[in-house]
């Protein structure tokens, strides 16, 4: 959820030497998750060393959502594969264990085929193919907002970006409202508002748009997530973050 947001036109690929990016391996970012304003679980993101990934270099980004919502409890770990020059998301593997029930998804995009190859089975059970057509510029929630810290924002910018959750392809969509400021635990911080449309279903269904707050420097990275969906508005707030790497200046 806290991975929500939306990517931009891609750049022009890199030269293969060269990594320009406002993240890097060693970040670590962890948010209190609050339902109807009460502290009810954490989220925990860390971008990790370079791997190799379906024979391409990638960078996990490491996601871990934990609740106690009463109405659905959360305790889910999910990686995706960043390629940082290429600025693509290559593919996710998902062990999920939400309102009691569990199961694991490993994604693998084929770009160049417009599909992804999801193997995916409930707890106990074998893993099974199933493919999907999608956008071959498609990118996964988790590496969307990655890839929206890559851009220079402007108050007015809207943005659509097509995107494959591991079961469905929608388009997304952020606009950025303000620049403004706001305060978390971490003190006062200058930051960019972004309101961002999704298409998620069931209880996560959206009542309005979510909003997203980025931090108005070379980092861009998440502050805040506020959004009201059909359980009750729910909110992530950044307790502490560690930057990484610095590839700002490629």
């Amino acid at each position: 959820m806290l991975a929500v947001a939306v990517a931009l036109p891609a750049f022009a690929e890199a030269p293969k030497e060269t990594i320009r990016s406002a993240f890097g391996p060693g970040e670590q970012s962890s948010f209190v998750v609050s339902y109807a304003g009460v502290a009810a679980g954490e989220f925990q993101l860390t971008v990790g060393m370079m791997m190799k990934r379906d024979e391409r270099e990638v960078w996990p980004i490491l996601c871990i959502a934990k609740t106690d919502i009463p109405i659905y409890t959360i305790n889910d770990k999910y990686v995706a594969y960043w390629d940082p020059r290429a600025q693509e998301h290559v593919g996710s593997d998902f062990w999920i264990d939400e309102n009691k029930k569990k199961r694991r998804e490993h994604v693998t995009m084929k770009r160049a085929e417009s599909k992804a190859i999801v193997k995916r089975a409930n707890q106990g059970e074998p893993l099974h193919d199933v493919s999907y057509d999608i956008d071959p510029v498609a990118l996964d929630v988790a590496t969307a907002t990655m890839w929206l810290r890559n851009i220079p924002l402007k108050v007015g910018d809207k943005y659509e970006r097509p995107v494959f959750t591991g079961a469905v392809a929608f388009k997304m969509t952020a606009e950025v409202l303000e620049k403004t400021k706001i305060t978390t635990k971490l003190g006062e911080k200058e930051v960019w508002k972004i309101a961002v449309f999704t298409q998620f279903a069931g209880q996560l269904a959206q009542k309005s748009n979510l909003t997203a707050y980025l931090s108005a420097d070379k980092l861009q990275a998440v502050q805040r997530v506020e959004a009201e969906f059909i359980l009750g508005r729910i909110t992530a707030d950044l307790v502490s973050f560690e930057a990484g790497r610095d590839f700002s200046q490629g």
